[in-house]
């Protein structure tokens, strides 16, 4: 596992917000981007970056709040478009973040976001009690890479 500290660009992003049940996560993260694609394959528009999950509650101690999971599932998307008002577009700013990457058999999820708070005091931070989450195939297996944004 790796943890640093970075600026994280800006970003065009088509986003789905969702207040859920944590059960339902599977369910529904496979219709959002099911309904993002349909609606980026209506309008033309590619997508320019791998597809990430943002948590929009997290607690001081790292824990994602779960009743409800409030979350957004998001594209990187390369311009705007006429979008249903259930989904969003928004331009998200360059932030300064904590990151963790790692593989597969490293899911420790509460050492993990302990150990990218830690990261966040050391740089005299303030935690935005959000997250990003990414989750990419390199080499055959699944990489996590987790930001923690701070300001």
């Amino acid at each position: 596992m790796e943890i640093k500290t970075q600026i994280v660009p800006e970003v065009l992003l088509l986003e789905k917000e969702q207040e859920i049940d944590a059960e339902d996560f599977g369910t529904a993260l496979a219709d959002a981007y099911e309904e993002m694609a349909t609606a980026l394959l209506s309008a033309g528009v590619a997508v320019k970056g791998e597809p990430f999950v943002h948590y929009l509650a997290v607690e001081s101690k790292g824990e994602i709040h779960t009743d409800p999971l409030k979350v957004g599932f998001c594209l990187p998307i390369e311009k705007e478009f006429s979008v249903a008002s259930s989904l969003k577009i928004r331009k998200r700013p360059a932030f300064n973040a904590a990151v963790a990457s790692f593989l597969e058999d490293d899911n420790d999820s509460e050492l993990i976001y302990r150990l990218l708070l830690e990261e966040i005091e050391k740089e005299k931070g303030t935690f935005t009690y959000e997250s990003y989450e990414y989750y990419e195939e390199v080499a055959g297996k699944a990489e996590t890479i987790i930001q923690l944004p701070y300001l």
